[in-house]
């Protein structure tokens, strides 16, 4: 039998939600942020809320705060294909990939 490895990404605390939030220029109520536990740097903020649309998109923390390095739909691509500027495991961790 051939398992695969859980998905281990945790919900933001409110400062990261919120830092996330600025830098992705919507209120932090109409996203939600998931935080990579294999590396922490990672994030993914979903717009699922507000009426805004939808969408999803991939931060990296950096020295300066939070940098945004993908946008794109909600629809996810298969993982091997992979997501432009984001390592495999931390878009699978991060359930922007299926």
């Amino acid at each position: 039998m051939v398992t695969s490895p859980a998905l281990a990404d945790r919900a933001a605390n409110a400062a990261e939600k919120r830092e996330i939030a600025r830098e992705a220029g919507f209120p932090a109520r109409c996203l939600d942020v998931r935080i990579s536990t294999i590396n922490r740097r990672w994030a993914s903020a979903f717009l699922r809320r507000c009426n805004l649309g939808n969408g999803s998109a991939v931060y990296r923390r950096s020295a300066n705060g939070w940098v945004n390095v993908f946008m794109g739909p909600d629809d996810k691509e298969p993982c091997r294909t992979g997501v432009e500027g984001v390592p495999t495991r931390i878009a699978r961790d991060l359930r922007i990939c299926r």
